[in-house]
């Protein structure tokens, strides 16, 4: 049975076609379940393609960035809907199409299988995809299904939860704050991604504290804490480019070719400034 693709997706892919990948399974993707991820050989190839793509030399670290690249691909799109088109779009990976995107090259040979990862969700047409709670419990379902892998990773890469959970808290918030920008409304990103978090607080329990989100401000060369007060109250957004400081790390430094990501906490905070700056100034007209 082939899994529909909600038409709000095609109006994301419309505007992002980069994002197709990441909704569509091709002809070299392979759909599974949540389950038949979590499982030990099916992790080993994953952090096999890792060690491929990202060679670090640590095993933990592998995992690591393979677990930040499968949350963005999982949850950027869904959160893009809610932000940008008022969907109510569910973050249960095990209720949508979780698949490999891509498992062999066009030659028939390996090509880092199990690397990249996607997922296509549902939608609630009879949700208000407005409503603050909704969103809240996108949040709650994504921790509530994700919670099986993240105990794999755990036990068969020697990662702790905290970090691994605060990946998933960032890609939340960093999905919204693009999409917020994206729309021209980037307190609505904010609000967004506020509640996300929230959720995913409450799905994941008291066994793990999550840090709160971190979002940012940048406007005429001159960065400031977020008003979320604001955003949550429905404020018009100021003309601002929002981001995060991020409370969590992919690891790719350690890998010989790679360099810090631009939000890097593993920066000062003199050389994120400096980066995010550089960064907003390139995206102006």
């Amino acid at each position: 049975m082939t899994f529909q693709l909600h038409p709000v997706f095609r109006h994301v892919i419309g505007d992002y076609g980069w994002l197709e990948p990441c909704l569509v399974p091709g002809p070299d993707s392979a759909v599974l379940t949540v389950g038949e991820l979590a499982r030990p050989g099916t992790i080993d190839a994953c952090l096999a393609a890792a060690a491929a793509r990202f060679p670090m030399g640590n095993r933990r670290f592998e995992a690591q960035v393979w677990w930040f690249s499968a949350i963005n691909s999982l949850v950027v799109p869904a959160v893009d809907a809610m932000v940008e088109y008022s969907a109510a779009a569910s973050l249960d990976i095990g209720c949508g199409q979780l698949f490999v995107r891509h498992t062999s090259s066009g030659s028939g040979q390996a090509e880092q299988p199990y690397y990249w990862m996607g997922f296509t969700p549902r939608v609630d047409d009879g949700a208000d995809g407005d409503d603050p709670a909704v969103w809240h419990r996108a949040g709650r379902e994504l921790a509530a299904s994700l919670g099986p892998l993240v105990e794999c990773l755990c036990e068969h890469a020697g990662l702790r939860p905290g970090p691994l959970w605060a990946i998933v808290g960032d890609g939340l918030s960093g999905a919204a704050a693009a999409a917020g920008n994206h729309a021209f409304d980037p307190y609505r990103g904010v609000h967004v991604g506020l509640e996300l978090n929230r959720g995913l607080a409450d799905g994941v329990g008291g066994s793990v504290v999550l840090p709160p989100p971190r979002f940012i401000d940048v406007c005429d060369g001159v960065i400031r804490a977020t008003d979320t007060a604001a955003a949550e109250k429905g404020v018009d957004s100021p003309d601002v480019h929002t981001a995060i400081r991020r409370n969590s790390c992919c690891m790719i430094y350690h890998n010989p070719s790679s360099d810090k990501c631009v939000s890097c906490p593993k920066k000062t905070p003199a050389e994120k400034d400096r980066d995010l700056l550089a960064y907003v100034s390139s995206m102006e007209p």
